[in-house]
């Protein structure tokens, strides 16, 4: 620019001419925009046309990826390695205002760029003394960077920020027309595999075979690296593993129940809705479930939502991503739709497995009166009864006692199992007194202890 007095201005023919180029682009990216081709080729063309038109020596398309990182989508005058790199990790503790400054336009011919607010190129190309940086996407939520830098001295004009707003808004009316494209298939997508699971959920009674094809369908729908399926146990607070997936090692899954409180399925059963737990909330959530983990065995995101059955919560679906905060609150919904359609199966299949016990205790019950009228001779019916009294419980020793009153002392006449040799010194008898065994006498009624 010519200045001719105080307050006029005269545009010189390179202005005039550097006026049409960027016109001209515009309306060529503009058209080119609302084509068919990718955002990809839109940054190719992008970055090309400015690198021609604008005295650069680099050019560059960030964008933010998982809330806090910088990728190199695209640019001119960076080295091909970078391309698809993330190149920056917003440290938001040691400099809060660091995501500010993608907020708005950045112009800086100070000599003194700084990497955080121009996308990092003074750490990559050396030389670089001026920079004009303007966000793709709205002010108050930034999805990239658009970048020009130079090495010369020079002075960005309006210009030239106008300009770059423009390019910067054509790239954003096409990533949101390419996101909501995936939207769309997205939920297509996801419809099609509700009415999977709810065809695999019907076409079989065996849990065995349908948990890997829920897993499979549910892997369509959400990006995780281990999916888990735990059964409640109320009355115990504890729950149980029932199906596991994914990223296995020798140390897990523990075998067992395990305790309830503390952990992510404690706070699904406080809220009855489900919960992430990744590097976004971990803190707060730790604070009130302390062994709500996300960030274990190379785990970062947790997300778990309750498996309700005739209104009462039976058990929890659980998805863990290596990924970073790879979770949100639309990924809860869609878990919890995969939960409405597979509580059905995991109902069915805990009464099955009840009425499988029933039937075996009651065999095992009728087994135990076959064998008592079997003989008059006890040192004959006491192994056999054991035998088959450890198809009903879980022990390691066994002891029968039988009670004289008028003594008040208890007589050992079978032992079985671990460490029986200690108690063969009973069969002349010990005093009840201050004995479980005279506890149970006393109450009529069995103790456990």
């Amino acid at each position: 620019m010519r200045e001719m007095n105080k307050n006029t201005f005269i545009a010189t023919e390179s202005d005039y001419q550097r006026l049409s180029k960027f016109h001209e682009a515009l309306a060529d990216l503009s058209q080119i925009s609302v084509s068919d081709i990718s955002v990809d080729v839109l940054f190719r063309i992008v970055v090309s046309r400015l690198a021609q038109i604008m005295p650069a020596d680099c050019v560059s398309i960030m964008m933010v990826e998982n809330g806090q990182q910088l990728m190199l989508s695209d640019g001119v005058g960076w080295d091909d390695s970078q391309l698809g790199l993330v190149l920056a990790q917003w440290d938001t503790e040691s400099d809060p205002e660091y995501p500010d400054t993608l907020r708005g336009p950045i112009v800086d011919v100070s000599s003194g760029v700084s990497p955080l607010i121009h996308g990092l190129v003074p750490a990559r190309v050396g030389g670089i003394s001026g920079a004009q940086t303007v966000p793709i996407g709205s002010a108050g939520f930034p999805i990239g960077v658009l970048g020009m830098y130079v090495k010369d001295v020079r002075s960005f004009s309006n210009h030239d920020l106008t300009f770059m707003k423009s390019v910067a808004s054509i790239l954003a009316n096409k990533i949101r027309q390419q996101n909501a494209l995936m939207q769309v298939e997205k939920v297509t997508q996801d419809r099609s595999g509700i009415s999977e699971i709810t065809r695999i959920v019907s076409s079989s009674l065996d849990m065995d075979e349908i948990y890997p094809l829920i897993a499979h369908q549910a892997k369509q729908m959400l990006d995780f690296d281990r999916i888990t399926i735990n059964v409640i146990d109320h009355v115990n607070q504890s729950f149980t593993f029932t199906y596991t997936a994914g990223a296995e090692n020798s140390n897990w899954p523990r075998k067992g129940s395990l305790p309830i409180k503390g952990r992510a399925i404690d706070a699904v059963l406080q809220s009855g809705k489900g919960i992430i737990v990744q590097q976004d909330n971990k803190a707060e959530v730790l604070a009130e479930y302390p062994n709500a983990h996300s960030d274990q065995h190379g785990f970062n995101s947790l997300l778990c939502v309750p498996v309700y059955w005739k209104g009462k919560i039976i058990a929890d679906l659980a998805f863990r991503s290596k990924g970073v905060n790879a979770y949100t609150e639309k990924d809860i919904e869609i878990a919890s739709v995969i939960s409405i359609q597979i509580a059905a199966a995991i109902a069915n299949d805990s009464l099955h497995k009840a009425e499988k016990l029933y039937a075996a205790e009651q065999s095992a019950l009728a087994e135990i009166s076959r064998i008592i009228v079997s003989s008059v001779n006890l040192d004959d019916i006491y192994p056999r009864f054991a035998e088959s009294v450890k198809r009903l419980l879980k022990f390691d020793r066994i002891v029968i006692n039988t009670i004289d009153d008028q003594q008040s002392m208890a007589f050992l006449r079978y032992t079985w199992g671990k460490n029986a040799e200690d108690f063969t010194s009973r069969k002349s008898g010990r005093p009840l007194p201050g004995t479980a065994t005279e506890a149970v006498m006393r109450s009529r009624m069995g103790m456990i202890i």
